[in-house]
């Protein structure tokens, strides 16, 4: 029994010496935390300009550990310091030492140095808000494991809001305050602009809901019909199809398209993309050997494509035009003309210009193009001839004849009876002593019955009187 006694005894002095100490310390860190706060300024001035805000966070720490450094702190050696500077809050930031927080003011060197003209000039400043903020196709690909998507996103605002004010003198700092995701879009609800002038801020402006939209650049010769297959398997490149499951695109306005997903989540996958079609170029290119030439843009062909073609004077096609063209033309010569790119045959997906050489002997005047087909088939050209090139233009590319048109029976009687007329108008008309036979002779003959009848009539007149 007395054994139990001094253990009791002993338990409850440990108790109250334990609960001794927790109240001392509690006191002591309440002392220290106290006296912590009283020695941090409630303003802090930086020696840094207010543009030059990014240097404030370290500039803060810096101060505070010096304050720290030369006061009389117990275990001031031992205390960590660090500042949090939110530009969202652009004069304020709270100081860390230990566990001791403190928020405090902050004063930049020229915080109160304002100049009204500059100010005036800043509040009459129109700069527009932005619907929309194009970004990288694989912006959210590429940050999404280190978290980047929305400092890259503040990146693209800065940029977008520099290039709109256009003056060397203007600072634009974009922040956003707040923001969400949906589908590969990012959009910020709310987006704080610091404009700075000669490195002082003169005005912040809260602007609101801004979508940041992807960008697909598409080649210029790209069918609507095949412009849906290229996007989704632009963007099924960089973006897992089993989670987004995009599968097609709809046109929303100009050049800003859906992006439709066929996850369950498709109400929140589905978002807007901007589809932006290469600017078009000429493509020209000509045939090393028979100097044909192509004269479109890569609207219609790929660039870097090029044309080839070859003289063909024998064999199963030769024959085949043989039937499709000797009724219509005297000579000819064939071609197979054919677009190259990427190593494979292309066709266009629209009119290009090809210009043929005029063949040695042929006359202008009855030149004429014909494509023919593989089974034949013959369709004839509009065409120009001028500077030793037969120029016209085609969507399809096979054979092509250059013929002499045929001359028809009834052309070359046309010819003769011209020719005759011609040498009649031009022959010297002489007296014709030949005796008339025929049609010629009868008129002859009735002429001269009307003149004898009236020259007796006039003699009887005469006699009378």
């Amino acid at each position: 029994m007395t054994r139990i006694k001094s253990k009791m005894k002993f338990l409850i002095m440990l108790g109250l010496a334990l609960l001794a100490v927790c109240i001392f310390n509690t006191s002591v860190n309440a002392t220290t935390n106290e006296e912590i706060k009283n020695i941090i300024p409630d303003t802090i001035n930086l020696d840094i300009p207010e543009e030059e805000y990014n240097k404030a966070q370290t500039s803060i720490a810096n101060k505070v550990k010096e304050i720290i450094a030369n006061s009389n702190l117990e275990d001031k050696d031992n205390l960590n310091v660090s500042a949090d500077y939110n530009v969202l809050y652009f004069y304020e930031a709270t100081v860390n030492v230990g566990s001791t927080q403190k928020e405090v003011n902050i004063l930049f060197n020229n915080t109160n140095n304002v100049d009204k003209e500059e100010e005036q000039y800043i509040k009459n400043l129109k700069i527009d808000n932005p619907k929309y903020i194009e970004t990288d196709l694989n912006y959210l690909a590429v940050n999404k494991e280190n978290k980047e998507q929305w400092s890259y996103c503040e990146k693209k605002l800065n940029e977008y809001f520099t290039k709109k004010v256009n003056d060397s003198n203007i600072k634009l700092v974009a922040v956003i305050g707040q923001g969400a995701g949906n589908g590969i879009n990012l959009g910020a609800t709310n987006v704080y602009l610091y404009i700075f002038k000669n490195g002082k801020l003169y005005d912040i402006r809260d602007i609101e809901n801004i979508t940041f939209i992807p960008v697909v650049d598409v080649p210029a010769n790209l069918t609507d019909k095949e412009l849906n297959d290229y996007v989704i398997k632009e963007v099924n490149k960089l973006y897992n199809y089993d989670e987004y499951g995009y599968a097609s695109i709809s046109k929303k306005a100009d050049n800003i398209y859906t992006l439709n997903s066929e996850s369950e989540d498709k109400e929140f996958y589905n978002c807007e993309i901007m589809v932006k079609r290469e600017k078009a170029t000429a493509v020209t290119d000509t045939d090393a050997d028979t100097k044909i030439k192509l004269d479109t843009t890569s609207a219609v062909v790929p660039k870097g494509t090029t044309l080839e073609a070859k003289e063909v004077k024998d064999g199963a096609t030769y024959n085949t035009v043989v039937k499709a063209v000797e009724n219509e033309v005297d000579k000819f010569v064939l071609y197979d003309i054919y677009l190259m790119n990427n190593n494979a045959k292309i066709q266009p997906n629209g009119k290009v210009k090809v210009s043929i050489p005029v063949p040695d002997g042929y006359d202008t005047s009855k030149i004429v193009v014909y494509r023919v087909e593989e089974n034949g088939t013959k369709t004839k050209l509009d065409v120009t001839v001028k500077d030793g090139y037969i120029t016209f233009e085609t969507d399809h590319f096979s054979n092509y004849v250059v013929g002499e048109e045929k001359t028809t029976v009834s052309e070359e009687a046309t010819k003769e009876t011209t020719d005759t007329s011609k040498a009649s108008n031009t022959t010297k008309r002489e007296l014709d002593n030949t005796p008339k036979t025929g049609a010629e002779t009868n008129i002859i003959t009735v002429i001269s019955s009307i003149i004898s009848l009236v020259s007796a009539g006039a003699v009887a007149l005469v006699r009378k009187f």
